[in-house]
């Protein structure tokens, strides 16, 4: 095997990557759950530094989150081009046993990675995601490796072009999985297999009260909620069905309780303006907001449950972790 086909193997892998995550995501996106490789997203934040990171979200606003999902395909696509060396040749009449075991490695290694993928998935439907796009990717590799280049010589910058981008089918690919949050978010409503939107408490904001003279560029005193600033780890957020959601208060209490939906709304209820400012917020930046919020004491929680004399701090989960 000369270097010629070793350049060829890697980047039929590297290729087949993007087109076998599609249909996961097509999944994940179907019932509005995280990316199967969401865990991948929190290894490229956990190691971004966070001046760098605030340079990007000032930068790019809103695309800075599709970046990271591209990031995150880019950290596996390599992966993909040495599993592609590693491939045996195609499928022929005459296959020897030993490139038919060669080809079940490849497939079992795929599948594994998709199951440690899976592992670290914060939903079912992403760890299900995960195996899918693992058990896709033998198939995927075998349909790249047919693809023919062509043999004239390319000039150095389309050559460049070309080994970045592969071919259009996947750049379209790449393109498409990194708009997920915006196609996700449309799936679920066209299948509605996830929450519709519903005004849980009848109320009507009052009106923001006008300054006695004009001031240039003043933000208005309740932050409209089109323009209330998001500023979050993941490609998507998860969708929680109202039925299924219960809020558990464990650990060092006399009464743990399980509070299904209903419950909680049964609750007394608070309401209040209050203004959240993002610690990573910079000087003159936008990511600070005025809402009025509605919902139940955490006092009235604790009434509940009775903490401990030694307990003193409150530790919240939810479904993005």
């Amino acid at each position: 095997m000369n270097w010629r086909d070793i350049n060829r193997r890697y980047e039929a892998g590297v290729w087949a990557v993007p087109l076998a995550l599609f249909p996961s995501f097509l999944l994940s996106a179907a019932f509005g759950q995280p990316s199967c490789i969401e865990p991948i997203i929190e290894i490229v934040y956990a190691y971004t530094p966070v001046s760098f990171a605030n340079v990007v979200l000032n930068l790019f606003g809103p695309f800075a989150r599709p970046l990271a999902l591209v990031g995150a395909i880019a950290l596996i696509m390599p992966l993909g081009g040495l599993l592609g060396i590693g491939a045996p040749p195609l499928f022929d009449p005459k296959l020897h046993f030993r490139e038919g075991l060669r080809w079940v490695s490849e497939t079992a290694a795929a599948i594994g990675f998709g199951i440690c993928l899976g592992s670290a998935a914060a939903t079912s439907v992403s760890a299900v995601a995960a195996v899918l796009a693992g058990i896709l990717f033998s198939p995927m590799l075998l349909w790249t490796r047919t693809w023919r280049r062509s043999k004239a010589r390319i000039a150095g910058r389309r050559k460049v072009i070309g080994a970045l981008l592969g071919t259009p089918l996947v750049t379209i690919g790449i393109l498409t999985l990194s708009t997920y949050e915006v196609w996700s978010t449309l799936a679920v409503q066209v299948f509605s297999l996830g929450n519709k939107v519903h005004r849980i408490f009848p109320f009507t904001s009052p009106r923001s009260r006008q300054p006695g003279f004009p001031i240039a560029g003043l933000e208005p005193e309740v932050t409209p909620i089109p323009l209330f600033y998001v500023n979050s780890k993941n490609t998507t957020e998860p969708l929680q069905l109202a039925e299924n959601w219960t809020l558990r208060i464990t650990g060092l209490v006399h009464d743990p309780v399980t509070l299904p939906y209903s419950q909680l709304l049964a609750l007394p209820r608070t309401d209040l303006y209050a203004t959240l400012r993002c610690v990573d917020n910079p000087i003159d930046g936008h990511l600070m907001s005025t809402a009025l919020w509605s919902g139940v004491r955490i006092s009235t929680l604790l009434s509940l449950v009775k903490p401990l004399a030694n307990a003193n701090t409150i530790v919240f989960h939810a479904a993005d972790q």
